[in-house]
């Protein structure tokens, strides 16, 4: 799977999908840890829900983060998980 930074509003976002496939983690539990991850910084999750259809056709949340969030999350993973964030941030 290879997903694109996507354009919202101009600003650009990754997708919690394309984090979890970075960090080869379950997407299940990255969507868990940017809820808790908001509730900890106060920031209102649910501005940065999104929809997609899965290979079933049904309709899942995602999220979208900006860098910054993308990077806050992360940091609490390992470095290497962090380095492949950074570099693909960058291209």
């Amino acid at each position: 799977m290879n997903i694109q930074l996507m354009q919202a509003n101009n600003d650009k976002r990754m997708s919690s999908r394309e984090i979890a496939e970075l960090c080869d983690k379950n997407h299940f539990h990255v969507k868990r840890d940017i809820e808790m991850m908001c509730q900890q910084i106060e920031i209102d999750v649910s501005k940065f829900g999104g929809i997609y259809f899965d290979v079933s056709n049904r309709q899942q949340t995602e999220y979208l983060l900006d860098r910054d969030l993308t990077i806050t999350l992360v940091s609490g993973y390992n470095a290497k998980l962090r380095y492949r964030i950074v570099k693909r941030w960058q291209e």
